[in-house]
């Protein structure tokens, strides 16, 4: 798999100065990543001594955990006068990696590259040991264009008409957009593949939750991952979740303390996206609810066995595809009514989806904003209008097929 896009991504951060990080959920593609970058610096001449991989996942690299040994080993590697890349992978399972993190940092020889599976890492030790001198590529599963492309290659065809498109996202969902899975697509690997995502989605609640958090109830995190994959798009509260999971009366016991524990963990672990709401008028943050979306629709598929396009999944797939766009993604309110997002870069751009003909109801809440930013409303339909009162209408799946929104 090439993941063209990434490796662009990846040359543009190699020439800044900084560390860069790569993030992601463990499966995504981070150290294929870098291996295919290390290939392409290869290709532009840069000599294979003057690059150093370390992977703590690795026991080659056992005896490297410790702070002292790590350093030793690194500067015991180092080429007199010469620039080295140095591609660190799970640093976070090394002891004291901020230490070591902060005084490789010192050193402008080295251009360093650091991949990660833990949102804790950005957000609590390397912020503060760098003070924002980093520059982060989240990492994510397969786009259902990189899937498409990858299909195309596989099986030499290429699904153009929308009926056809829209059985390619289904099979994208079901098949999952991890890049291990893709090499067990078919009906015929159908048992394989979901052995594999069973097996990813265990380890990654069991090791990178509970195991890491101290948690001992293996069971209430799984029943919440399901009970979030089952309500994509609903705006929720750690109470109004506590609440809702009682009421089925599989659980008697349930604060808002701990879900809001457990979510911050699956979170942490990219198993999930935690997108608050945003005042559109106030232009600030709301902290009441917060909507959640997978990281890959393949886990909710497993859990659930979702056999159709909801607006729910829509939106998981049309924000997944923001953030690899490089958007801040949040999900709009103006008054009491909702926005499906507010996606940002320099200017916001507004976008309400449905999964039906255009309703009065989405169009409203776009209606009501009075600045002249550009706003969107994504569709299953194929309305024959691409521009309804200064709004534009665009189909779902020509936006996840890389049709810009400006």
């Amino acid at each position: 798999m090439e993941r063209k896009e990434y490796r662009e991504r990846l040359k543009e951060l190699s020439r800044r100065r900084g560390i860069k990080v790569l993030a992601g959920m463990r499966r995504s593609g981070k150290s294929a990543l870098l291996s295919m970058f290390a290939e392409d610096l290869h290709a532009e001449g840069v000599p294979p001594e003057h690059i150093i991989a370390i992977d703590f996942d690795e026991l080659h690299y056992e005896d490297t955990l410790d702070y002292a040994a790590l350093h030793s080993y690194i500067e015991g590697h180092l080429q007199q006068g010469e620039n080295i890349y140095l591609f660190l992978d799970e640093l976070a399972n090394a002891e004291d990696f901020e230490k070591i993190v902060g005084s490789l940092y010192l050193n402008r020889r080295l251009d360093i590259y650091l991949a990660t599976s833990h949102a804790g890492l950005l957000q609590r030790e390397l912020a503060t040991v760098l003070s924002g001198g980093y520059g982060e590529l989240p990492v994510l599963p397969l786009s259902f264009s990189e899937y498409l492309e990858e299909e195309k290659n596989r099986i030499e065809e290429d699904a153009q008409e929308p009926k056809e498109l829209l059985a390619s996202c289904m099979d994208y969902i079901q098949q999952s957009g991890l890049p291990g899975a893709f090499c067990l697509s078919g009906e015929e690997n159908a048992r394989l593949r979901r052995e594999y995502l069973e097996g990813c989605l265990s380890s990654l609640l069991l090791w990178e939750v509970a195991a890491r958090w101290q948690f001992r109830d293996a069971c209430l995190l799984k029943s919440l991952l399901c009970f979030l994959y089952g309500h994509l798009g609903a705006a929720l509260s750690p109470a109004k979740i506590a609440a809702l999971m009682k009421e089925k009366g599989k659980i008697k016991r349930l604060s808002a303390h701990t879900v809001s524990d457990y979510l911050q963990a699956l979170a942490e672990a990219f198993l999930i996206y935690r997108v608050p709401r945003f005042d559109v008028h106030n232009s600030r943050i709301l902290q009441s609810t917060e909507k959640h979306y997978a990281v890959d629709l393949g886990f909710s598929e497993l859990l659930l066995g979702k056999k159709e396009l909801t607006e729910g999944m829509m939106e998981n797939l049309v924000y997944l595809e923001l953030r690899r766009r490089g958007f801040q993604v949040y999900i709009g309110r103006v008054g009491t009514r909702e926005i499906s997002f507010v996606a940002i870069k320099k200017d916001p751009v507004y976008i309400q989806i449905t999964s039906s003909r255009l309703l009065a109801r989405k169009l409203h809440p776009l209606q009501q904003i009075r600045d002249q930013y550009p706003k969107y409303v994504l569709t299953l339909e194929n309305d024959e209008k691409t521009n309804y009162q200064g709004i534009h209408i665009m189909s779902v799946m020509d936006f996840l097929l890389k049709k810009e929104i400006t």
